[in-house]
């Protein structure tokens, strides 16, 4: 796959604008997670994929939530946790990018998209293996959220949840 379509197609999803080639390149985990963060929203925007799109944003806040409460040695902060679960404040990061990958996984299978290379597992994967899965569910889901800004209704994809 081409990473400069891939960026120039994930550059026209909000929140997404200032995307470089470098972080394409890289895809670190955090630009892994506000892509596919900004993608199912944009789709979730266009009526599909809306429970994952809830369920990304719900992780991620929860998870933001857990460790603003935590102190910067990673011990108990003096601040009370705010409508967090116990689950959600225990999450180690590994589960936390299991857990949202999972997501992922599951609106690609509301497209109808089976395949291997995209188990949470992997696509939670650091280096290479993991970089190269999440580049091709981003160019599946960028060309989908690309259809639908051009009226072509994409492929499928209903709403799971």
């Amino acid at each position: 796959m081409d990473s400069t379509n891939l960026l120039q197609r994930l550059a026209a999803v909000p929140g997404l604008r200032n995307l470089r080639a470098e972080h394409v390149g890289a895809l670190s985990w955090k630009v892994r997670q506000s892509c596919f963060l900004a993608i199912l929203e944009d789709l979730a925007r266009g009526g599909v994929c809306e429970a994952e799109a809830r369920k990304a944003r719900g992780l991620t806040e929860a998870r933001a939530a857990a460790n603003r409460t935590q102190g910067r040695t990673g011990g108990p902060s003096l601040r009370p946790p705010s409508r967090l679960t116990l689950s959600s404040t225990a999450m180690s990061p590994e589960a936390f990018r299991a857990a949202f990958m999972k997501v992922v996984v599951d609106a690609l299978f509301a497209f109808g998209v089976e395949d291997d290379r995209f188990s949470p597992a992997l696509l939670a994967a650091e280096g290479e293996p993991g970089a190269v899965a999440c580049r091709a569910a981003l160019d599946f889901f960028a060309n989908e959220a690309a259809l639908r800004r051009v009226g072509g209704g994409g492929g499928g994809g209903g709403n799971s949840g």
